[in-house]
């Protein structure tokens, strides 16, 4: 009988266990919070909000929810396991990816050993170098972009016309999870394109394959957003322009980021690999893989349009480029499919699954409180602050999650809720323009900010944007600081109802924005005072910690 643990078998399964271990993150980004929050909506209320109910600032504007089914399995897994849900949810999205992935390339490559060998270098760049692998829809985009390719690629070796319907859930389940399912709809109209034309003589027999996947690009319509999906990054091109936001900018203005330039290089060296050897196939009038040299192109062209698209680079070159190195090689007379390779290979998939366990997950947080207002909502719950809040872009996803109902935001990364005038507001406010102080008191009646304490950098220079704001609040305003951590700080206005929580924790002279070699000696005495009771309030933060020490060294 035939032994169901095979050697290629015991190896593909260490490998996907490794990429599952390295895709576990704690949760650490801004938007992880309101789509966790949309999720919620979604289960509680039976129904896809069409609208924005998360903000005041936006509330009643159009909201084009394209993720709301990925939302609500990321808000299921929480339901089941706490955050701790959704991140193996991540993982295990990132093990099914990379399945999909080694599957399409077995179908040009039969040498596992070599397949497995060069994904862990594609691994490596996605879950190591630049996570992608995070709590945000765009993983089901890849998921589908993969699924996509293994599809039509096993439809044109084979000539299964049966393989195409498959098309039709991939784009149903897409279109509702991401709007990155655009893309999808350029892969099939490429192969059904190249297949055209390369049947051009005799396509009459060839029109029920190219009907079923025109046919499929319709079921992207079966969403409640209809066609908008399809037009979001349009819809949101000028807000996105305005507000700056990194993740819709070339990689190339991230080059002072090591990262970043890491990632670039990647790309250009495996791009450009695989686009030499096609190019040269071609050349020489050998098999023109028009289908391959299109998807290579556009996985080399999209991170330079936008950063955000840098994760579907290995979804889309990957296969390609084993089946190119197989090639390359097999004309060498090398191959790496053999139990001697499979050993070695198993070994070293071994050693890494425990270094990434041991090294990753025993320390891993389930939610990163020196990045996300942690903190600063905890605190707002606890001493029942009251509103409106004035809060970043980067503090609101996290907000909506934990304090919505009760509070709405002022802003968050949904960024087709503040087209227009709310945008114009935020920027005045953050940026303190003229008429800031009118749009603090008068329109939107401000009674709590809650800023970031982080210093962000673009292009290499620190910016302070949320420091000047919160010391022009403090000491031009009438406000106060009354808590602060590494993430974020909470300021609230010096009026009645905060009189309480003023006498209780405001801090009176020292603060983020005030360095503190430039304290006056005279008032060492009470800043120290101040100091330690942040320590306590805050006993793990490192930025407070190092505030006290260069508070010491000049006092």
């Amino acid at each position: 009988m035939k032994s169901f643990i095979t050697p290629s078998r015991l190896l593909i399964f260490l490998f996907l266990t490794v990429i599952f271990v390295s895709a576990l993150f704690p949760i650490d980004n801004p938007d992880t919070g309101f789509h966790l929050a949309t999720g919620k909506y979604v289960a509680i209320t039976h129904s896809v909000p069409l609208y924005d109910v998360f903000s005041y600032t936006g509330n009643g504007a159009r909201l084009i929810d394209h993720y709301w089914l990925s939302d609500l399995i990321f808000y299921l897994f929480y339901v089941l396991a706490g955050y701790w849900g959704v991140i193996v949810i991540v993982a295990i999205m990132a093990a099914i990816t990379y399945g999909v992935l080694i599957a399409t390339a077995r179908l040009h490559s039969k040498d596992l050993s070599l397949a497995l060998l060069l994904t862990i270098i594609f691994a490596a760049f996605t879950t190591r170098v630049w996570p992608f692998w995070i709590a945000r829809p765009q993983i089901f985009g890849y998921l589908m972009a993969a699924l996509m390719i293994f599809v039509l690629e096993k439809w044109r070796l084979n000539g299964n016309r049966k393989l195409l319907w498959w098309l039709f859930p991939i784009f149903v389940i897409w279109a509702n999870t991401h709007a990155s399912v655009i893309l999808g709809i350029l892969i099939v109209m490429l192969y059904a394109g190249v297949y055209a034309l390369k049947n051009i003589l005799s396509l009459k027999n060839h029109i029920a394959e190219v009907s079923i996947m025109a046919a499929s690009i319709f079921a992207t319509l079966i969403n409640p957003n209809g066609y908008k999906v399809l037009t979001y990054s349009f819809y949101i091109a000028q807000v996105v322009k305005q507000l700056g936001i990194f993740e819709w900018q070339s990689i190339i203005v991230y080059l002072f980021a090591i990262k970043a330039t890491i990632e670039l290089a990647f790309i250009i060296v495996a791009g450009g690999c695989v686009l030499a050897f096609l190019i040269f196939n071609i050349l020489k009038k050998r098999e023109a893989q028009w289908e391959w040299l299109a998807l290579s192109s556009a996985a080399v062209i999209l991170p330079l349009l936008s950063v955000r698209h840098t994760g579907f680079f290995p979804i889309l070159i990957f296969p390609i480029f084993v089946a190119v190195s197989d090639k390359f090689l097999s004309a060498k007379g090398i191959s790496f499919d053999s139990l001697k390779y499979k050993n070695i290979l198993t070994a070293i998939f071994g050693f890494i699954f425990l270094a990434v366990y041991i090294f990753q997950v025993f320390p891993l947080e389930k939610i990163n409180g020196n990045v996300l207002p942690v903190g600063a909502a905890n605190f707002i719950r606890q001493e029942k602050v009251s509103g409106p809040i004035f809060n970043t872009l980067g503090d609101g996803g996290y907000l909506m999650w934990v304090l919505w109902p009760d509070y709405k935001v002022f802003f968050d990364g949904r960024s087709e809720v503040y087209i227009g005038t709310p945008a114009n507001d935020y920027q005045t406010i953050m940026q303190v323009k003229n008429g800031w102080e009118n749009l603090l008191d008068n329109k939107y009646k401000i009674n709590v900010a809650i800023l970031s304490s982080i210093v962000p950098a673009i292009n290499g220079q620190p910016v302070r944007t949320d420091l000047i704001l919160a010391q022009k609040l403090v000491s031009q305003h009438g406000f106060k600081l009354v808590y602060w951590d590494d993430a974020s700080m909470v300021i609230v206005r010096d009026a009645p109802q905060n009189k309480e929580i003023i006498d209780k924790y405001g801090y009176k002279i020292i603060g983020p924005y005030n360095a503190p070699q430039y304290i006056p000696l005279k008032e060492s005495k009470e800043a120290a005072a101040e100091i330690y009771r942040a320590l306590e309030t805050a006993p793990g933060s490192s930025v407070i910690a190092r505030y006290a020490r260069e508070f010491m060294a000049t006092h």
